[in-house]
C-alpha cells in the first residue's frame, strides 16, 4: 500500500465532504464520539449493578445504592438511544447533501471535457466507473472515519478494562481479529481489480437494457422483433459477470471461515482463563460479567474498527476511479496567453495544409486540405459520405485539433484563441440536433448562453423559423414543456423539432454560421421557406453549409466538392455544372429522382 497516495486520496475525500456539508460533518463526528463513550459507561454500570445485587443478596448493601445504580443505568441507556437516533439523522442528512454536491462536481467536470473524450471507449469506461463512485463514495469515506473514531473510543475503554485482568488477554483480543483483517484487505483489492476488468461488459449490459427501455429504440425493437435477441444477449453478459463474482466470493467465504475458526478458538481460551480466576476467588462475579461483556463487545468493536480500516482501504481503491476522471486533463488545452479577436469579427476562416486522423485510427480523413472562407461568404460543402465534410466542421468548431496544419479565424490560429472567444462567435445547426425535454423558450434561448434570455428575441427567432404560430397554440405557449419524458410534455413532429433547432440558430446573432443538414426533416415547401429566411440572416455573415440536397447548396456563393479528404472541385453552381465532374454527377443523379 502506498501510504502517501492513500492519505492524499482520503484527505481529498474529506475535503469534498467539508465543502459539501461542513455542518453535518462536524455534527456527525461529535455524535460518533459520544456514541463511542456510552458503551464503556454501560459496562462500568453493569459491573456496579451485578456487584450491588450480589452484595444485597448477602445483606452487605443498601437497597438505595442498588436503586441509584439502576436509575443511572436507565438514564445512560436513554441518552445512548437518543444520541443513536440523532447520529442516524445526521448521517442521512450528510448523505443527501453529499450526493447532490458530488453529482454537481461530476457534472461540472463532464461539462468541461472535450468532445473526443466521449468518442473513446476507454474514456466511457472511466465515466462509468467514476459515476458509480461520485455521489456516495466521499461521504462513505467520512462516515467510515467517523465510525473508526466511535469504535476507537469504545475499543480504548474496553482495552483498559480488560487490561486490569491480564495484559496478555489484550494480545489475544487483537490476535483473534488479525486474520479477518488480512482476509478483507486481500479480497478488497481482488474485487476492485475484477470490477475494473469487467467495466466494459457492465457497460454493454447496461446498453442492451437501455435499448429495451429507450423511446428512440422502441420502434425498431418492436418492428424487427428484437426483444428476445436483446434479452438473450443481456442474460449471457449478466451470467458471465455473476460467475466472475461468484468464483471470487467462494474463495472469500472459504478463507473467512478458516480465519473465524481461529478467532473462536482464541476467544474461548480467554474465557477459560478468566473463569479459572473466578473459581479461585480472585475475581468477583460482577467483574467476570463485566469482563465477559467487555471481551465480547471488545471483539465487536475491534472487528468493526479493523473492518473500517479494511473498508477505508477498499473505498480508497474505488476513489481512484473518481479521481482518475476528475484529474483528466483535456487534450484541447487553452493557451497560456490567448489572443483576443478584434471587434467586429470579420469571419474569415482559413484551413491551411490541414491533415487530420482520428485517434486510434491510422487512415487520414483530411489530407493537406486548403480552403478559405472569405468574410460574408456563403460556402457549401458537398460530397459523398466519408469524404470529410463532418470532420471539417468538427475542426472548425474545435471539437478536435488538427493533426497537421492550422485552422484560423481572422488570421488567428484557433488553438491560440480562448475557447469562449470561438464559441461566442459561431452559431450552428447540426443534423443530429438536440431535442431538449424542457420548455419551448429554453429550447430556443439555449442557442446563446452569453446573455440573459430575451423573450422578444426568442419570439423573433421562432418567427424566422416559421414556428411561432404553432408555439402560440400550445397549452402554455413558450412556457410549454416539450417531449414525452415528463408529465404534460408536448411531443412535436420531426419537422417541428427541426424548426425549433433552426430558431435556436436564429436566436444567436453570430458572425459565423454552420448549417449541417439544417433542413433534413422538412418537406420541400418548408425547406424553401426556411432558406428564404437563411438568405436574410446570412447577409454579411460567413456561412458554411453541408447538405446532400443540391437545391439547397445552390444558394451558396461558392460550392466546394469534397472527395477523399480534399477539395476536388469548387465554384458556382453554373461553373461546376459546366465542368461535368463530380458535382455534375451528384446533381444530375439527384435531379433524375424527382423526374
Amino acid at each position: 500500500m502506498n501510504i502517501k497516495k492513500f492519505s492524499s486520496q482520503i484527505s481529498r475525500a474529506v475535503g469534498f465532504v467539508w465543502q459539501g456539508s461542513p455542518f453535518w460533518m462536524v455534527f456527525n463526528i461529535v455524535f460518533q464520539i459520544l456514541q463511542g463513550i456510552f458503551p464503556i459507561l454501560s459496562l462500568l454500570l453493569l459491573k456496579m449493578m451485578v456487584d450491588e445485587v450480589s452484595a444485597a443478596a448477602t445483606g452487605n448493601s443498601e437497597a438505595s445504592r442498588l436503586l441509584f445504580v439502576i436509575l443511572l443505568t436507565g438514564i445512560v441507556t436513554l441518552l445512548s438511544t437518543i444520541i443513536g437516533h440523532l447520529a442516524g439523522w445526521g448521517g442521512r442528512e450528510q448523505g443527501r447533501y453529499m450526493s447532490d454536491y458530488m453529482n454537481g462536481v461530476f457534472m461540472e467536470k463532464a461539462g468541461s471535457m472535450e468532445y473526443p473524450f466521449f468518442e473513446d471507449p476507454k474514456s466511457l469506461d472511466k465515466i462509468e466507473r467514476a459515476y458509480e463512485e461520485a455521489h456516495s463514495r466521499p461521504g462513505q469515506i467520512v462516515s467510515t472515519i467517523g465510525s473508526l473514531i466511535q469504535n476507537g473510543v469504545s475499543l480504548a475503554g474496553v482495552i483498559v478494562l480488560i487490561f486490569n485482568f491480564h495484559p496478555l488477554i489484550v494480545g489475544i483480543l487483537f490476535l483473534s481479529a488479525l486474520p479477518g483483517l488480512i482476509t478483507r484487505l486481500f479480497f478488497s483489492k481482488k474485487e476492485y481489480q475484477k470490477d475494473r476488468e469487467v467495466t466494459e461488459r457492465e457497460r454493454r449490459a447496461a446498453y442492451l437494457q437501455f435499448l429495451m427501455l429507450e423511446r428512440d429504440s422502441a420502434k425498431e425493437v418492436r418492428l424487427f422483433n428484437l426483444s428476445r435477441e436483446l434479452l438473450e444477449q443481456f442474460t449471457i453478459l449478466r451470467t458471465e459477470l455473476r460467475e466472475i463474482r461468484h468464483r471470487l466470493d467462494k474463495k472469500n467465504t472459504l478463507v473467512s471461515s478458516l480465519s473465524s475458526t481461529f478467532m473462536i478458538f482464541l476467544v474461548f481460551a480467554a474465557y477459560l482463563w478468566v473463569a479459572r480466576d473466578v473459581m479461585g476467588g480472585t475475581v468477583t462475579v460482577g467483574a467476570f460479567v463485566m469482563f465477559y461483556q467487555a471481551f465480547q463487545r471488545g471483539q465487536g468493536f475491534l472487528r468493526t474498527f479493523l473492518g473500517g480500516v479494511a473498508s477505508l482501504y477498499s473505498q480508497n481503491l474505488y476513489l481512484g476511479n473518481l479521481y482518475e476522471f476528475l484529474d483528466y486533463e483535456s487534450t484541447l488545452t487553452a493557451p497560456d496567453n490567448p489572443i483576443s479577436l478584434k471587434k467586429p469579427v470579420k469571419g474569415e476562416i482559413a484551413f491551411k495544409n490541414v491533415s487530420f486522423t482520428y485517434p486510434r485510427t491510422e487512415k487520414p480523413i483530411l489530407n493537406d486540405l486548403n480552403i478559405t472562407l472569405k468574410p460574408g461568404e456563403v460556402v457549401a460543402l458537398v460530397g459523398e459520405n466519408g469524404s470529410g465534410k463532418t470532420t471539417l466542421i468538427k475542426l472548425l468548431c474545435r471539437l478536435y485539433d488538427v493533426s497537421e496544419g492550422a485552422v484560423s479565424l481572422d488570421g488567428i490560429d484557433l488553438r491560440d484563441l480562448a475557447p469562449g472567444d470561438l464559441i461566442d462567435n459561431v452559431g450552428a445547426i447540426f443534423q443530429d440536433f438536440m431535442e431538449y425535454n424542457l420548455t419551448v423558450a429554453q429550447n430556443i434561448s439555449y442557442g446563446d448562453m452569453s446573455r440573459e434570455p430575451d423573450q422578444g428575441r426568442i419570439e423573433e427567432a421562432a418567427r424566422k423559423a416559421g414556428i411561432h404560430e404553432m408555439i402560440e397554440k400550445l397549452p402554455q405557449g413558450y412556457d410549454t414543456l416539450l417531449g414525452v419524458f415528463f408529465t404534460r410534455g408536448q411531443e412535436l413532429s420531426g419537422g417541428q423539432w427541426q424548426r425549433i433547432a433552426v430558431a435556436r440558430a436564429f436566436y444567436k446573432d453570430a458572425p459565423i454560421v454552420i448549417l449541417d443538414e439544417p433542413t433534413s426533416s422538412l418537406d420541400p415547401m418548408a425547406e424553401f421557406e426556411i432558406f428564404n429566411q437563411f438568405k436574410k440572416i446570412l447577409h454579411h455573415k460567413t456561412a458554411l453549409i453541408v447538405s446532400h440536397r443540391m437545391a439547397t447548396v445552390r444558394m451558396a456563393d461558392r460550392i466546394c466538392v469534397m472527395d477523399k479528404g480534399n477539395i476536388a472541385e469548387e465554384g458556382t453552381h453554373e461553373e461546376l455544372m459546366a465542368l461535368k465532374g463530380t458535382y455534375y454527377t451528384l446533381f444530375t443523379t439527384q435531379a433524375a429522382n424527382y423526374q
